[in-house]
């Protein structure tokens, strides 16, 4: 029997990915504060390439409309 290699994983899950930027803009906060936020484990459904960092948006949808907790309120 042939094996056929592993499909890789897509470059993009179904539902779309947001960039930092993206994620930061949605928060009307720092990209610095989304990186902690994401360091901290805060974030679910980060997707980490090397230092890049994606952020899976149906994961961020259900974050924030949970409360998006570890997000400071003011």
């Amino acid at each position: 029997t042939v094996t056929e290699p592993p499909t890789p994983p897509a470059a993009d899950p179904p539902g779309g990915t947001y960039t930092v930027p993206d994620l930061a803009g949605l928060l009307k906060c720092s990209e610095r504060h989304v990186r902690g936020l994401a360091a901290a484990g805060a974030i679910p459904g980060v997707i980490r390439l090397g230092r890049l960092l994606r952020f899976h948006k149906p994961a961020v949808a259900g974050w924030l409309a949970a409360g998006a907790k570890g997000v400071a309120r003011g």
